[in-house]
């Protein structure tokens, strides 16, 4: 198996380590987490603004 690098910019997952970090999450995560809510949990404010903006109900 081969894997592709990821060309990521360090601070954009510096920043995604500590938003995980602030939120307790651990890996591996649950197998019922999805993207969305993932976004929750990193962006909670970001998500609940583009949540309401695509219809979506807010948990």
């Amino acid at each position: 198996m081969c894997i592709a690098p990821i060309w990521a910019n360090p601070n954009k997952v510096n920043e995604y380590l500590r938003r995980a970090e602030q939120a307790g999450l651990v890996w591996p995560l649950p197998d019922a987490w999805d993207d969305a809510g993932l976004e929750q949990i990193l962006f909670p404010d970001t998500y609940k603004d583009s949540a309401l903006e695509r219809g979506l109900p807010i948990r």
